[in-house]
């Protein structure tokens, strides 16, 4: 695991799993506000996958990510003004996320989700979904969450 840190925190839950090579780059560039990143009890996360976070990423319990997933919440870009545009990425619990799948600023992944391999998710994914391709487009339902 690399991790590269500043003024940011990164929790890690209970009995998760981080497999070799996962990268956190967590930082802020806002002075009194760290960065952080959040991932929930009995989640695995897969070989050489890449979580850049520059305000919060919060994964729930219980989730799965494979191999050489990126989820930007920070895309290193500024605007005119000089600053970082981004907003949190939320991960729920119980959801899957197929290997090189590409996770963007300001998505939410409900509860139950499932997203496909080498998908890139731009916009939410509803609670009990199944989404892929580029953009990640809805296929079907999972089941019935709660």
């Amino acid at each position: 695991m690399r991790l590269k840190k500043y003024n940011g925190l990164v929790e890690i839950g209970y009995r998760t799993t981080i497999w070799p090579s996962v990268k956190f780059a967590v930082g802020s560039s806002i002075p009194g506000s760290p960065a952080k990143i959040t991932i929930g009890a009995g989640c695995s996360i897969g070989d050489r996958t890449e979580i850049h976070c520059c305000r919060s990423v919060s994964i729930g319990n219980g989730v799965l990510i494979a191999w050489e997933v990126n989820i930007l919440e920070n895309n290193y870009h500024t605007n005119l003004e000089g600053t970082i545009k981004s907003k949190p990425i939320r991960i729920e619990d119980a959801v899957w996320i197929g290997c090189r799948a590409i996770i963007l600023s300001g998505v939410t992944i409900g509860k139950g989700s499932i997203v496909g391999a080498g998908s890139v998710v731009t916009k939410d994914v509803p609670a009990g979904s199944l989404v892929a391709g580029n953009p990640a487009r809805f296929v079907r339902t999972t089941g019935p969450w709660r």
